[in-house]
């Protein structure tokens, strides 16, 4: 929240992200066609640490896959999953709440707090045993088509 929001390619935010954890037993597919979310400079910290997340938490990780869906009012769904175990029901909620957690209960209140700062909601729909899937809102003011700034 220091610096003004920006224009931020959504695949180049998650390929960095990826880049700079450095796990190559992981493939990480990305949208077809690109799109720039207006977030937080720190928009791309939180790929890194859902992506850290997925390592660290989901189990048997192979696969994270990144896409979008634009929904009838303009607005913009992102949604991250992964294949790993997921998320337990009675969890999904508790896992943004600082403190919770099986490590420092820091990043998905970080991630959270992050998007919080342009107005972007997160929240867990996935299937517990079947991997995360987390989605992120974005109105339709704040994105836009076209290659990753």
């Amino acid at each position: 929240g220091v610096k003004a929001p920006q224009w931020q390619g959504l695949c180049r935010s998650v390929s960095e992200a990826a880049a700079a954890i450095g796990n190559e037993t992981i493939r990480i597919h990305l949208p077809e066609t690109d799109c720039e979310i207006y977030a937080d400079s720190l928009f791309g910290r939180a790929f890194y640490n859902l992506i850290e997340n997925s390592i660290r938490h989901g189990g048997p990780v192979r696969n994270i896959v990144v896409d979008t869906e634009t929904l009838p009012d303009g607005s913009l769904i992102i949604r991250y999953r992964d294949d790993g175990c997921g998320i337990p029901a009675g969890e999904k909620q508790k896992i943004f709440d600082q403190g919770y957690g099986k490590n420092t209960g820091f990043g998905l209140f970080f991630i959270r707090e992050v998007l919080a700062i342009t107005g972007r909601i997160i929240r867990e729909t996935g299937t517990p045993g079947k991997g995360v899937v987390f989605e992120i809102s974005v109105p339709k003011e704040a994105w836009r088509t076209g290659a990753g700034s």
